[in-house]
């Protein structure tokens, strides 16, 4: 079966949907796909809107969109549909991530199929006029990292938060509550990518270095390979990442899987990802973070317990394997639907 796959922007960043992708292809591949993946512009809305797109929807049993693409493929995908099924990859709506109403959803809305990543992604399409009947739910996997670490280093306690260094990852919330911890021992590790937002990461370097001057210890490493992430993750004894908003978390279920106890923000569809292996406070709340990161990490047998919780829960969330099965589920689920 020969798939389209649309995107926009740079798909060899190892972040969000690109990361997901990556993981699914060659998964669907094994399952007897063929994915051609194509880039039609950078991800900004003028070059969208600026981009010519020329796919043949003849030389293809399935055109598969990205939300991300949603302006450029958004005059093209009722024409496209009267050739072969279209299938909508929504990791996100963009109106719900932005808070910015976005026109060029409403055509991507009418694909054939709509895959989501959560129940919760589920409900928003839902609310948005969709048959839930032509949605499919594909969670990202937790184990693109290997098996869970055998056993991790637990003195001093390390504190680990992975994510892009955008506004809506909370990275200001969290600097100004480690601040507030004042942990004699405890580190403070961020891992990510820096430059998405040089305005932001600005602002987070300040923080930095006030939270510094104030004695709190906080290790920025930046963008780093797989493994150096797997090797943070064996090191690692507290996760945290107070996000304002997320489409579904990987980073989440990459912890829960490798043991790790999860403190975050109940934005969206995260209290349900971390269930009993972590904590949940409401968003932008500095005081009530830091009023659980200090509790954790002052009480060695509350931070036992939320380890072996979130073993467990780990356990319980989807491998890979399983989003990919869900693709081919959308993607045969389309064509039938004809």
């Amino acid at each position: 079966m020969k798939v389209a796959m649309l995107t926009v922007g740079n798909v060899h960043r190892r972040t969000g949907g690109y990361l997901y992708h990556a993981q699914v292809y060659p998964l669907l591949h094994e399952l007897g796909m063929t994915i051609s993946e194509i880039v039609l512009s950078a991800a900004d809305v003028g070059a969208q809107r600026a981009a010519t797109v020329t796919v043949d929807p003849h030389a293809y049993d399935v055109i598969l969109v990205d939300a991300l693409a949603r302006t450029a493929v958004a005059p093209h995908i009722d024409a496209w549909r009267h050739v072969c099924p279209v299938v909508a990859m929504v990791h996100e709506l963009p109106s719900v991530a932005t808070g910015v109403d976005a026109v060029d959803e409403a055509p991507m809305l009418r694909a054939d199929t709509l895959i989501a990543v959560s129940p919760d992604g589920r409900q928003r399409l839902v609310d948005r006029g969709v048959d839930p009947r032509r949605i499919i739910i594909a969670s990202p996997g937790c184990d693109r990292l290997g098996p869970p670490p055998a056993q991790r280093v637990a003195h001093p306690p390390h504190v680990l938060c992975v994510a892009q260094w955008i506004a809506r990852k909370g990275l200001d919330t969290l600097i100004t509550a480690w601040q507030q911890v004042a942990h004699p021992d405890a580190v403070l590790h961020m891992y990510g990518e820096r430059d998405a937002d040089l305005d932001y990461t600005t602002q987070i370097d300040a923080l930095i270095r006030t939270a510094h001057d104030a004695g709190a210890q906080i290790v920025v490493h930046g963008s780093v390979s797989d493994e150096g992430i797997r090797a943070a993750y064996q090191r690692a004894t507290l996760f945290v990442l107070p996000s304002r908003f997320e489409g579904y978390g990987m980073v989440f279920a990459e912890a829960l899987w490798a043991g790790i106890p999860v403190v975050a923000c109940d934005a969206g569809p995260v209290a349900q990802l971390v269930g009993s292996g972590g904590i949940t406070v409401p968003v932008d709340d500095v005081e009530a973070l830091a009023h659980q990161l200090r509790t954790i990490l002052h009480q060695p047998a509350s931070l036992q317990a939320l380890t072996h919780a979130a073993r467990q829960r780990g356990h319980a969330l989807p491998r890979w394997r399983d989003t990919a099965i869900a693709w081919q589920q959308a993607i045969v689920w389309a064509i039938k639907m004809r």
